[in-house]
């Protein structure tokens, strides 16, 4: 192909592509440049025979292989077949970086995913139970000076002291049970 045709783009949907599209199969011709769409590529219009071949995996189809020649005559039965056998290796390596291009947006997606909830627990563990650790360690600093002075109301202080830490440890229970996998639970 020459600098023209590597900017041709067809969509296949007449002429000789667009049958080996509709069949799934190879379409041996002959004068390229009498087709609608392979008569746009200045190479093709020198070639007196070829084979059109849908580059397919499955159901997905991603385009089509042309294979020409300047000469006159129709390629073999075993050349169709080594064709045919390229193309369709040529479609499976197509699908595989489709699914490999998959798999890592979906790997990029899982991280992302993780990366954020780690962000949303540390906000939330800062917000919640280190809040509530900090005062209470406070609290706890009050008592001390407290229970001297005054023994009922350090008691009283410590009931609240008390009742601050199970909250805080049930919030803490509650963010350790929604980060346990759900793996772990089913076994």
């Amino acid at each position: 192909l020459d600098s023209h045709d590597e900017k041709v783009r067809v969509e296949g949907k007449r002429g000789i592509i667009a049958k080996a599209f509709a069949t799934g199969e190879a379409v041996v011709f002959d004068r390229g440049d009498q087709d609608p769409e392979l008569g746009l590529f200045r190479a093709l219009q020198i070639c007196h025979s070829g084979v059109c071949y849908p580059l397919r995996a499955g159901m997905d189809l991603y385009g089509a292989v042309i294979l020409a020649t300047g000469a006159p005559r129709s390629p073999s039965k075993q050349h169709l077949e080594l064709m045919r056998a390229f193309t369709s290796q040529a479609g499976i390596a197509f699908q595989n970086a489709k699914l490999y291009q998959q798999s890592r947006q979906e790997q990029d997606r899982l991280i992302h995913d993780d990366v954020e909830m780690r962000q949303k627990l540390a906000r939330d563990l800062h917000d919640g139970p280190t809040q509530k650790i900090s005062g209470l360690a406070m609290q706890l600093d009050y008592i001390v000076k407290l229970i001297d002075q005054n023994p009922v109301e350090a008691k009283a202080e410590l009931e609240k002291a008390r009742a601050t830490a199970q909250q805080t440890a049930k919030e803490i229970r509650t963010a350790l049970f929604i980060l346990r996998p759900l793996s772990l639970e089913s076994q």
